[in-house]
């Protein structure tokens, strides 16, 4: 090796336990593990790694790793016995940034290193909000993340990867993993909503909203703005970014079960999501945007899924069936029927179909139906929940995140 790549990766080394250092000193001034220390730490793991493999001894690496964990444990179980400020954390951080200057000589390793790094200095510099984020998740919150975890990593991985029916479109293992997918944005979006708290207005919860049920957000909104006229303004914003928000949501699915399909749908959603954005916002920045709060049950449960999947399942048929039978009107019917009910599982059957039933043009027609379909449905709840005065704040921004839509299925069709 010569000298230029050995001092890059002493600097690497270097920089990655001095990044981990700061916020131990900045925290614990006096502390025992500082920048200097932690630096140290990390250069005597690349160091570790260097003389193992200019030695080829196998023995170096495993007495090395050893006696820095028996160094450590002494310093903790010293700084305990003479009641000093040194902690669990702190014995754990020393042994990770040991570890993280370990694996930075190797090259191909260095980027896991470097994110590494990167991630425990954010969760040490984000202490207090991470203990308030723990005080305020709810029992049945957590058992809700178990259970996302169990049909994630333990129920997907148990599922033939192979299609069971006639038709070769209903493919167990895809299916839940669209399940997966879906539960876990939703989810997501709970998990930051709650997080939020109390700082986040009508806009910020419909933009919250939006990633769990935009047509939940129109409803709760409108039920607001009736009880409330000096919130009408705020109230409209929220409605239209949750919409906003539901086209990049739509968007983002697409191309994660069909890049392909996902390229030709770029410009119609972003532009529509990009109107209601830009609209909203202004309309917030006028309004009263108090704290009022969309309470939204916790997405993750079985019975939604269970329901949720036997919908995906019947319309991936459905779909099948149609354009067997009737070609693009009878997917295209299909699509706009299933906007009245649901955008996810019609975007997720024509990601799975596009290319392989369908065409990638009948694909992208058929999400755009729904989004449209969908969109409607949440002015005729502004209507009918919020009346005619909501309705007069949010028709034009509708119409205006629609035309895109519009336009690019002429363009395409």
């Amino acid at each position: 090796m010569d000298f230029g790549a050995l001092l890059f990766k002493i600097l690497l080394a270097l920089g990655l336990g001095g990044l981990i250092g700061i916020d131990r000193e900045r925290v614990h001034r006096g502390y025992p593990g500082g920048i200097r220390t932690l630096a140290f730490f990390s250069l005597l793991g690349m160091l570790s790694s260097f003389i193992a493999h200019a030695t080829l001894n196998d023995w170096v690496m495993p007495v090395s790793v050893a006696s820095v964990f028996l160094l450590v444990v002494v310093g903790y179980d010293t700084s305990r016995s003479n009641n000093k400020s040194f902690g669990l954390t702190s014995t754990i951080v020393l042994l990770l940034t040991y570890l993280i200057g370990l694996i930075s000589y190797f090259d191909d390793y260095q980027y896991l290193a470097v994110a590494l790094a990167i991630i425990t200095t954010l969760i040490l510099t984000e202490k207090e909000i991470l203990h308030n984020f723990a005080r305020k998740m709810k029992t049945g919150e957590l058992l809700d993340a178990l259970k996302f975890g169990i049909v994630a990593f333990v129920i997907l991985p148990l599922l033939p990867n192979q299609s069971i029916d006639p038709l070769g479109v209903i493919n167990p293992y895809n299916l839940w993993l669209m399940v997966v997918l879906i539960l876990g944005i939703s989810f997501a979006g709970y998990i930051a909503g709650k997080f939020l708290g109390a700082y986040k207005g009508v806009f910020w919860s419909g933009v919250l909203g939006g990633l769990i049920s935009s047509t939940a957000v129109a409803s709760s909104l409108s039920i607001i703005s009736r009880k409330s006229s000096k919130l009408l303004n705020s109230c409209a914003a929220g409605i239209t970014v949750a919409a906003s928000i539901m086209f990049l949501r739509i968007l983002l699915e697409a191309y994660i079960f069909n890049p392909e399909l996902s390229y030709s749908l770029i410009i119609p959603l972003v532009l529509s999501a990009v109107t209601g954005i830009i609209i909203s916002f202004t309309m917030s920045r006028g309004g009263n945007n108090t704290n009022a709060r969309i309470i939204h049950e916790s997405p993750f449960n079985f019975i939604p899924a269970l329901k949720f999947t036997a919908l995906l399942a019947v319309i991936l048929l459905v779909s099948k069936l149609g354009n067997d039978f009737f070609g693009q009107a009878g997917t295209f019917i299909t699509s706009t029927l299933a906007g009245f009910v649901d955008t996810d599982a019609i975007t997720l059957s024509m990601a799975s179909l596009s290319g392989a039933g369908i065409s990638y043009t009948t694909g992208s027609i058929s999400i755009l139906l729904v989004c449209i379909t969908n969109t409607l449905v949440k002015l005729f709840i502004a209507a009918s929940v919020g009346g005619k005065e909501l309705l007069k704040k949010v028709i034009i921004n509708f119409g205006l995140m629609i035309i895109p839509l519009i336009i690019f299925i002429f363009l395409i069709f």
